[in-house]
C-alpha cells in the first residue's frame, strides 16, 4: 500500500520536466548502510541500488546538485520497519534533513506503529484508505502474469476472468482480505500460479497458501540479493520453517489474547524456537523478535500503539 503510493508518487514526479527529482529511499536499508559509508552516500546508495553499475555515478552526481539546490523530493519508505532502531532512525533523518537545502520536499510513510515517532518530526500527516477498485489491479496484475507465462492472447481473456473471479469471491467472502492492496496482490499472485480446481475456498486455507507464498518470495529475494533467508541464527530451510511455525504461534496468541504485545508473542515464540532448534534463549529470542518483525512488515500481524499490539488484518 504504502509503498506502491510512494513509488506511484515518485512515478507521477519523473514525468513532469520542471518538479523535483523523486529519490525513493527504503529507509531500513538506508539504516543498514549509513553506518558504514554516512547518512547522505547511503540515502543515493539505497535510491539507486537497482540501477545498473555504469549508470550509477551519472545518477549519483545529479542527485547531489539536486539535494544541494532544492530540487529534489525525498520519498522515505517504511520507517515502522526498523523496529527498535525506530526512535534512532527519526533522530539521523532530522539530522539529515539539517544537512541538505531546505527547499527538498520529504515524504515519510509508516504503518500505525511508527506513527508517534514519525511525528516528532512536525511533518503534516495523512492516511491511505483501503482500494475502492481492485479489480483494476487484479486484471492489470493477470494480464502481465499471462503475458509472461506464455498465455496466448486469444485465450487470455477467458484465463483472466477465470482467476479474477476467483479473486473477486474471496474478497466478498471476506471483507477484511480487501482492506490493503498487500492483500489484493497476493491473492492475485496465488490466483495467476494456480489452476482454477487447485485454489482455495476456505478462509484459513487461503491465507495459507498465501502465506506460504509470501515466504517463498521472501526467500527468492533474499536469494537475488545474494544472501539467505534467514531469522536470526536460523537459515535457509530452518528460517522457513521458522516463518511458519511463526505465523502458527502469533495467530494463537491473537486468538486467544485478542491484541497481545509484540514482546508477549516474540517471548512464546521464542520458547517453541528454543524447543525445535536447540536454540540457547538469546538466540531463540532473536530469530522469534525476526519473525513478529517479518509478519508484521508483510501486513498480515500488525503492530500498532505505543505498547506495539498486534492485530490480524
Amino acid at each position: 500500500g504504502k509503498s506502491v503510493a510512494l513509488r506511484a508518487a515518485a512515478a507521477h514526479y519523473a514525468e513532469l520536466a520542471d518538479w523535483p527529482l523523486p529519490l525513493v529511499v527504503d529507509v531500513p536499508r538506508w539504516q543498514r548502510r549509513r553506518g558504514a559509508i554516512g547518512d547522505r552516500a547511503a540515502l543515493l546508495d539505497v535510491a539507486f541500488a537497482r540501477e545498473p553499475a555504469q549508470r550509477r555515478s551519472m545518477l549519483e552526481a545529479a542527485a547531489e546538485r539536486a539535494l544541494d539546490e532544492g530540487r529534489a523530493v525525498l520519498l522515505l519508505d517504511s520507517l515502522d520497519e526498523t523496529g527498535r532502531a525506530r526512535r534512532s532512525v527519526v533522530d539521523a533523518i532530522r539530522q539529515l534533513l539539517d544537512r541538505i537545502h531546505a527547499d527538498v520536499e520529504v515524504v515519510l510513510s509508516t504503518r500505525d506503529v511508527g506513527f508517534a515517532d514519525a511525528s516528532t518530526l512536525g511533518f503534516a500527516d495523512m492516511s491511505l484508505v483501503p482500494p475502492d477498485h481492485p479489480a483494476v489491479t487484479i486484471d492489470a496484475l493477470l494480464n502481465a502474469v499471462g503475458g509472461r507465462d506464455g498465455i496466448a492472447p486469444a485465450d487470455r481473456g477467458a484465463w483472466v476472468r477465470q482467476r479474477a473471479g476467483w479473486v473477486d469471491a474471496r474478497l466478498r467472502t471476506d471483507h477484511t482480505l480487501g482492506r490493503t492492496p498487500l492483500m489484493v496482490v497476493l491473492l492475485t499472485l496465488l490466483a495467476a500460479t494456480r489452476t482454477p480446481e487447485q485454489l482455495p475456498t476456505s478462509r484459513g486455507e487461503v491465507l495459507r497458501q498465501v502465506m506460504r507464498d509470501v515466504v517463498r518470495r521472501w526467500e527468492h529475494e533474499a536469494r537475488l540479493q545474494g544472501g539467505l533467508f534467514t531469522l536470526g541464527p536460523l537459515q535457509d530451510s530452518a528460517a522457513l520453517a521458522g516463518a511458519d511455525t511463526a505465523f502458527v504461534v502469533i495467530g494463537h496468541h491473537v486468538l486467544r489474547d485478542a491484541e497481545p504485545t509484540a514482546d508477549l508473542a516474540a517471548a512464546d515464540l521464542a520458547m517453541t524456537f528454543a524447543s525445535e532448534y536447540g536454540l540457547p534463549p538469546g538466540q531463540a529470542l532473536a530469530a522469534a523478535v525476526d519473525a513478529v518483525d517479518l509478519w508484521d512488515t508483510a501486513g498480515v500481524f500488525v503492530k500498532e500503539g505505543g505498547e506495539e499490539r498486534l492485530r490480524a488484518r
